[in-house]
C-alpha cells in the first residue's frame, strides 16, 4: 500500500512572537524531510475556520487530507 500523505500545518501570523520562536525547529524538521505548510491565517480566513484555529501557533497534523486526531 502507498504511504499516507502527512503534512504540518503551521498556523501562524506575523505578531507572533511565540510564531518566530518555533521557526527554527520547523526548518530543522523540514530539512529532515518532514512535510510542513506554513498557514498565515490573516491570509487563509476559510482554512481557519474550517479547522477551527483560534490562536497562534497552532499545528494540526494532516493525513491524507484529513485532520489527525
Amino acid at each position: 500500500p502507498a504511504a499516507a500523505e502527512t503534512v504540518l500545518l503551521d498556523f501562524t501570523s506575523d505578531h507572533c512572537p511565540p510564531c518566530r520562536e518555533m521557526e527554527p525547529i520547523l526548518r530543522q524538521m523540514a530539512s529532515e524531510g518532514y512535510a510542513i505548510r506554513q498557514v498565515d491565517v490573516a491570509r487563509e480566513s476559510v482554512l481557519v475556520r474550517q479547522l477551527r484555529v483560534d490562536s497562534t501557533p497552532t499545528f494540526i497534523v494532516v493525513v491524507d487530507g484529513r485532520e489527525w486526531a
